[in-house]
């Protein structure tokens, strides 16, 4: 069981000089007492070493140029409902309004929009004219 999604879109950017920061802040969140996420191995992501291969083991995965992250994408089938965890960890590190647009299985689209103080998940509005 479980509820499928894919990513659609992103905008992303997040400076490389922030890496450590942001894995600190992915460490700290996994190191909470009776913090799970599920389909995420914790000890993997506390023996992470970068800020990549952490955010890779909590399901998302980085890319960029020597100075800067400008892109990620979600690498796993289902939503685990901590998603916006890690995604508010590493917010304040990220730059503000960048976002990823998912879908899930049934259709439903939305966005987490990164801000300086965490994610908003918003969820797109059909209109018809």
């Amino acid at each position: 069981m479980g509820y499928y999604m894919d990513q659609r879109d992103c905008v992303f950017e997040m400076p490389k000089a922030n890496a450590d920061k942001a894995l600190a802040a992915i460490k700290e969140l996994f190191s909470k007492p009776n913090y799970r996420a599920g389909w995420v191995d914790t000890p993997a992501v506390l023996r992470a070493e970068t800020f990549e291969d952490a955010i890779s083991e909590a399901r998302f995965d980085v890319e960029g140029n020597g100075t800067c992250y400008d892109w990620i994408s979600f690498n796993g089938e289902k939503r685990s409902w901590c998603e916006e965890d890690i995604l508010n960890a590493i917010a304040p590190f990220v730059e503000e309004g960048s976002y990823i647009e998912m879908q899930g299985e049934d259709g439903e689209r939305w966005r987490w929009i990164f801000h300086k103080d965490g994610v908003e998940e918003k969820y797109a509005r059909l209109v018809w004219d």
